[in-house]
């Protein structure tokens, strides 16, 4: 199997080198290092050129943000699997080894997610303490219970997927969540103890709200035909963005007293559930 390492790249020359040197010391040859440069102007195409390996292939586009960037290096892409990884974030060693044998012994799954470390400063914690080895029994519970937080760096998946449920173009915050909200809704997810990536904090910019909420997903969610625990992760997402964008939310949004009683009751539950696993 081989596996594309997908890298957006906007503006971050201070970072990219060792980012990419956690992929190149990675004990796993079948790979290669798809960097997607979207429009930078400052020194980190040069960095990048600065690195010496066959793996790397480097693409330039003009700016489109990090859906864009992303769909363009799937495109771009020959490996049977694909891994995103944020241009100022770190793979853990053995990482990708450890993805390519569950792979193997899992051929039922197009989906492998591990945990991640956050750093802070100079000190790393872990993301949660809930992940389990195996097969997700639901997607979207274990979402809600803490027990399934994809992040770029922390997953591998089937290509073939993401042609699929390509990233939607039009948003910067949060423009991942559509394509996975529809990729759990039909994939077999194995989950893994193992720490993937390390994501660094100090740079992260993902969770200020934009100024125009057309531009967040959490001004697109749509709760028709979904699941209850779908509904309820949407409802959490609904929740962050009364406080990010209050007069816009009102507008977008307009739930009825027994649906409010609905998810403040399945907040009641998850949160008890939570606490007893």
């Amino acid at each position: 199997m081989k596996i594309s390492v997908i890298i957006p790249l906007y503006n971050k020359e201070t970072t990219i080198t060792k980012t990419i040197e956690s992929v190149l010391n990675q004990d796993f040859d079948s790979i290669e290092i798809i960097i997607v440069d979207d429009g930078s102007t400052d020194a980190s195409v040069a960095n990048v050129k600065k690195i010496n390996s066959d793996k790397i292939k480097l693409f330039s586009k003009p700016n489109g943000g990090p859906s864009s960037a992303k769909n363009y290096g799937v495109k771009q892409s020959s490996g049977e699997w694909i891994m995103f990884l944020d241009a100022d974030d770190m793979l853990v060693s053995g990482i990708l080894r450890h993805f390519a044998t569950l792979v193997q012994e899992h051929p039922d799954c197009n989906f492998f997610c591990g945990s991640f470390l956050v750093k802070y400063g100079d000190k790393l914690f872990p993301c949660s303490q809930k992940y389990t080895n195996g097969v997700l029994k639901n997607n979207f519970k274990a979402w809600c219970l803490g027990h399934f937080m994809p992040v770029a760096g922390s997953y591998i998946i089937l290509r073939q997927k993401l042609l699929q449920y390509p990233f939607r173009e039009d948003l910067r915050r949060y423009e991942d969540a559509e394509s996975l909200f529809g990729i759990m809704r039909s994939t077999r997810i194995w989950t893994t103890t193992q720490a993937a990536m390390i994501y660094n904090q100090d740079s992260c910019c993902a969770s200020r709200a934009r100024t125009d909420i057309s531009e967040d997903f959490i001004g697109h969610l749509s709760f028709e035909g979904k699941s209850l625990w779908e509904q309820f992760a949407l409802w959490q997402l609904y929740r962050q963005g009364v406080k990010l964008y209050p007069n816009n939310m009102n507008r977008l949004y307009n739930f009825k007293g027994y649906e409010i009683l609905k998810f403040s009751l399945l907040n009641l539950l998850s949160r008890t559930i939570y606490r007893w696993i």
